[in-house]
């Protein structure tokens, strides 16, 4: 097992978090079954787990390769999830705390959209700029 890239040498809360709803998973599941059927966000409340961990949890989970979905849930109906791997070990949870940061890294896509936009009225601003100072210089050359 790898040392943790942390230089506090401690784990963050959600990797107990991650290990705490694996393991309810797989002893849910039951021994010869690979797929977890239920609801993700009822388990975290089972657990005495906060809601908003819920993402970072549950993205920390399919980034260490430890879960995939199967099945979307909603309106009622569970999800289902296969379940890769019935444990993780601290670098694996690591290696899943590095997407989850590279994740954050990228903007939303309406965030996106709003950056492309803005881009583009910042290009035009300087043609609009550009050209104001072509129609003055015209206009001071056609004066003399």
């Amino acid at each position: 097992m790898t040392e943790t890239p942390n230089k506090y040498k401690t784990e963050p809360a959600r990797f107990d978090h991650a290990r705490r709803v694996l393991a309810q998973m797989v002893l849910e599941a039951g021994p010869d079954n690979p797929v977890w059927t239920g609801n993700l966000t009822a388990l975290f409340k089972n657990l005495g787990l906060h809601i908003p961990a819920y993402t970072e949890v549950r993205k920390l989970l399919i980034n260490a390769g430890a879960i995939r979905q199967q099945k979307r849930g909603g309106g009622g109906s569970p999800s289902q999830w296969i379940i890769d791997k019935t444990s993780l070990e601290t670098d694996e949870l690591w290696y899943g705390q590095g997407e989850l940061n590279k994740d954050k890294d990228k903007p939303e896509p309406i965030q996106q959209r709003y950056n492309d936009m803005n881009h583009r009225l910042n290009v035009l601003e300087r043609k609009v700029e550009e050209l104001y100072a072509v129609i003055r210089a015209g206009a001071e050359v056609s004066e003399v």
